[in-house]
C-alpha cells in the first residue's frame, strides 16, 4: 500500500522497483531504527490487544507496558534502546489504554493484521494491503484503525498523497479483507503512537471510498500507459528525502527545478 504513496510522490521508485525489480540491500547488522521501531510497536500494541477482552481491563497502563518490556526483551538485544522505548510506552500507556477501552466497548468483533486485496477491472492491476486492525461495530459496519509511531499524516496529506486508510477502506467495502463480507465503512483513524499521543480520521466525509478508488483506478489507468515516463522525486515531501534509487537515477546531476527528461526503453 506505501507503493501508491511512493507512485505519487517519486515515480521512477516504482518503475526501479516493480519493472526492473530492483531492491535495496539489507543491512549487514541490525539496527534499531525507526523501521524496527515500528515493527516493535505494533508486536506491543497487537499482542495487548489480543490479551485483553473488554474494556474494564484494556484501562490498565500496567499492562500495556508489561507487555512492552517482554517483546523488548525477546527482540531488542539492545539496552539502551531498550531502556528509551520502554519510556516511550509508558509515556503513552495511560492514554492509550484510555482510548482502548473506549474501542472495546463500541467493537463486537477485532481483526488484527489482516492481508486483503482489490483488482481493477480491465488492468490486471491488484492493489494489495495489510490492515492494522479492524473492528466491526454492533450495527454492523467496519472502523479501520492503523498505528503510526510517527506523526500520522494530515488530512491534506491523505487526500493527496497518504492513501492508505482511504484505500483500504476502498478495499474492505469490496470484501477484500478475506472472508469478512462487504460492509460500509463508518469510519478509518490513524492512531499516532509519538510523543503527542493521537488519533487523527481519514476524511471519508470528504472522499468516499467509492470515489478514492475511481480516482485510485484513474491514477493507476495513467501510469499503465506504456507513453508515460516514470518521473524521479516528482513531489518529494522534503528536498533532502533520501530514494533507495536516487543513485541509480542520477540524482545530483540534474535537480527538481529541471524539465523531465523522458526516454523510450526499448
Amino acid at each position: 500500500m506505501t507503493d501508491v504513496q511512493r507512485l505519487i510522490r517519486d515515480p521512477y521508485a516504482i518503475y526501479a522497483k516493480r519493472v526492473l525489480r530492483l531492491r535495496r540491500l539489507n543491512p549487514l547488522m541490525r539496527e534499531p531504527d525507526a523501521m524496527l521501531r515500528g515493527i516493535i510497536s505494533h508486536e506491543v500494541i497487537e499482542s495487548f490487544i489480543r490479551d485483553v477482552t473488554d474494556g474494564k481491563i484494556a484501562n490498565d497502563p500496567a499492562t500495556l507496558i508489561a507487555k512492552a518490556e517482554e517483546v523488548l526483551l525477546r527482540e531488542v538485544p539492545w539496552g539502551e534502546t531498550r531502556a528509551l522505548w520502554r519510556a516511550r510506552f509508558a509515556r503513552i500507556a495511560p492514554w492509550f489504554t484510555e482510548r482502548e477501552a473506549a474501542r472495546q466497548l463500541e467493537a463486537a468483533q477485532i481483526l488484527n493484521e489482516l492481508q486483503g486485496k482489490a483488482e481493477i477491472a480491465g488492468l490486471g492491476l491488484t492493489l494489495a494491503a495489510k490492515a492494522d486492525r479492524i473492528d466491526l461495530d454492533h450495527a454492523g459496519r467496519y472502523h479501520l484503525f492503523d498505528y503510526k509511531t510517527g506523526t500520522p499524516p494530515s488530512k491534506d496529506k491523505q487526500k493527496h498523497f497518504d492513501k492508505q486508510l482511504l484505500l483500504e477502506a476502498a478495499i474492505a467495502e469490496r470484501a477484500g479483507f478475506g472472508d469478512i463480507g462487504p460492509r460500509d465503512v463508518a469510519g478509518a483513524v490513524y492512531i499516532g503512537l509519538g510523543p503527542k499521543p493521537i488519533e487523527l480520521p481519514a476524511p471519508l466525509d470528504e472522499e468516499s471510498p467509492g470515489q478514492i478508488w475511481e480516482e485510485f483506478t484513474e491514477l493507476a489507468t495513467r501510469w499503465m500507459d506504456p507513453t508515460k515516463g516514470y518521473t524521479a522525486r516528482r513531489a518529494m515531501f522534503e528536498m533532502t528525502d533520501v530514494s533507495d534509487y536516487d543513485q541509480l537515477a542520477r540524482h545530483g546531476e540534474w535537480d527538481v527545478t529541471q524539465d523531465p527528461d523522458e526516454r523510450p526503453v526499448e
